[in-house]
């Protein structure tokens, strides 16, 4: 497995979808690729944190968040609701 192919199996991986041989390929390629060990933590982190970060859809955005965040989660809610 390569690095762009174990960015593809992220999502499915953080959410128990990825299975069989495809997932011991993909923990595999963890044990061996200490960039890809810290960007699926770091993802991992981000998630967690996006999911708590809009309890009440209501709530102002902080001012710290990035601007392009901002920007990827609305454009993201626009695909969605298309």
């Amino acid at each position: 497995m390569t690095c762009k192919e174990f960015v593809d199996f992220i999502r499915a991986y953080r959410d128990g979808e990825l299975a069989g041989e495809l997932r011991r390929v993909f923990e595999d390629h963890i044990n061996k690729c200490a960039p890809c060990k810290v960007y699926l933590r770091e993802y991992g982190e981000i998630v967690a944190l996006a999911k708590g970060a809009y309890a009440d859809p209501d709530d102002e955005v902080p001012a710290e968040v990035p601007p392009e965040i901002i920007k990827a989660v609305l454009a993201t809610l626009r695909r969605q609701k298309n």
